[in-house]
């Protein structure tokens, strides 16, 4: 994960930085934190990183025009504005703002705001590796669930395709098991990502697919589930 930081006030710079490494080196994320010195170095590198913490007012410089430039060139950047006034809190969604923080940003402030987009970011570009099943990396979040029978597993994507691999079904529990998938069935793994809802006895996924849901799994599961939208929130 990459992160950019463009702001122009030494004393607000330092706190900043001082508050992102605190709370990715605490979740143990690995990144890279650079700095950014002028807005021709932020047009001409923002689109290799994935987040940008940004001033919105940057001396002469427009922080909203450059964030607005930046979303043109780069979509899927992370923009989080930072401000001393409330007043430009609008602003702020022109550009697609993840965040709008309000300094002085204290380190309770930016975990509270920060730890659900982060999580996200974490969870959308998580990727494993098995060159048993595959020549490319696998996106766990492409991953609606995992199914077992015929003495191998499937991995069940959101695009309709099924892969086969080698391994039991307790293999990808135990390889899962810090990530956002749960058992619901003796021989099923689901995304809790991507459940809609609940039904007596059946899982109904966001693509209105059913997938079963045993009793013997079902509070465990559920707890899950419960704490998986929790953390998202």
């Amino acid at each position: 994960m990459k992160v950019l930081l463009y702001e122009d006030d030494k004393h607000d710079r330092e706190i900043l930085k001082t508050r992102i490494n605190n709370f990715l080196s605490e979740h143990k994320y690995k990144y890279e934190l650079d700095e950014c010195v002028s807005s021709k170095m932020l047009l001409d590198q923002a689109c290799v990183y994935d987040f940008l913490f940004m001033d919105i007012e940057l001396g002469s410089e427009n922080g909203i025009d450059l964030g607005l430039k930046i979303r043109k060139k780069h979509k899927n950047c992370h923009i989080i504005i930072t401000s001393n006034y409330t007043k430009y809190l609008i602003d702020g969604y022109k550009v697609k703002a993840d965040r709008y923080l309000l300094k002085p940003i204290s380190q309770e402030l930016f975990d509270s705001e920060m730890a659900p987009v982060f999580r996200e970011y974490y969870a959308e570009n998580t990727t494993i590796y098995d060159e048993k099943i595959s020549r490319y990396r696998i996106r766990l979040n492409d991953i609606v669930y995992i199914d077992f029978f015929d003495k191998n597993s499937y991995l069940v994507f959101d695009n309709g395709k099924k892969l086969k691999t080698p391994y039991p079904l307790y293999y990808w529990e135990e390889k899962l098991s810090k990530e956002y998938f749960a058992r619901c069935y003796k021989s099923i793994l689901v995304n809790l990502n991507y459940i809609d809802t609940i039904v007596k006895n059946d899982i109904i996924l966001v693509n209105k697919q059913k997938v079963p849901v045993s009793r013997f799994y079902r509070k465990q599961f559920e707890e899950k589930w419960l704490e998986n939208i929790q953390r998202m929130l």
